[in-house]
């Protein structure tokens, strides 16, 4: 009975540690930067900070994406060439200002290509999952872009952005700007953490199974 309730209350104790997936942002404008107009960021690293607050709890991030779906800019719409490698990080800052955050994790790599682009699509990538603990600072995504063109098509695909976010990003075009940044899905990885819905469904069934056994002890 003892084992049991132990086993309960380690089970309640992770409600708090474990988090669904979320979106951090509320689109109120649209940006290019950087899975369009590469030649405003110049070839050089998008990075993005997103404030500790913002998170409910732990997450095992599998799944990163961006939102098309504000602002439709008609026309062919196409997407840059480019090769990016998305690295993760925890940082201190609040502001990025294009230096290597310390212990960065490469999440996902890959050759993304020019295309015809439809409005409403989301742009995901999936990767190698990375634990992210808010009471450990702030998440911070870098992406490093290399070979990079602008969309043959000449008409950017301008993803959901926000200037009042608890975000904010840096590039060569913007510099450092407090409050503004795309808005980002961050999905858990399949098959790790249960929901917290489920936990506490484990928990209760421990409980119970601890009261009946202990009701058959004391007869």
């Amino acid at each position: 009975m003892k084992k049991l309730l132990l086993c309960a209350v380690a089970v309640l104790a992770l409600v708090g540690w474990a988090s669904a997936d979320i979106t951090i942002g509320t689109a109120d404008s649209a940006n290019c930067i950087p899975w369009s107009c590469t030649s405003i960021t110049q070839g050089s690293p998008y990075e993005q900070i997103y404030n500790s607050s913002a998170f409910n709890g732990s997450i095992n991030i599998g799944t990163i994406t961006f939102f098309n779906t504000y602002y439709n800019n008609g026309g062919t719409q196409g997407l840059a060439t480019m090769d990016y490698q998305i690295y993760l990080a925890v940082t201190n800052q609040t502001v990025p200002d294009g230096s290597t955050p310390p212990g960065e994790v490469l999440f996902a790599s890959g050759h993304l290509s020019d295309g015809a682009w439809t409005f409403g699509d989301s742009l995901n990538f999936s990767g190698t999952p990375f634990l992210y603990d808010p009471t450990k600072g702030n998440l911070e995504l870098v992406v490093d872009i290399s070979n990079p063109s602008d969309p043959s098509s000449g008409v950017y695909t301008y993803f959901d952005a926000s200037d009042s976010g608890p975000f904010s990003r840096w590039c060569p075009a913007c510099g450092g700007n407090q409050g503004y940044g795309l808005v980002t899905g961050f999905e858990t990885a399949q098959g790790t953490v249960p929901e917290p819905g489920s936990l506490l469904l484990m928990a209760s069934g421990l409980l119970v199974a601890g009261g009946t056994i202990r009701r058959k002890l004391t007869r």
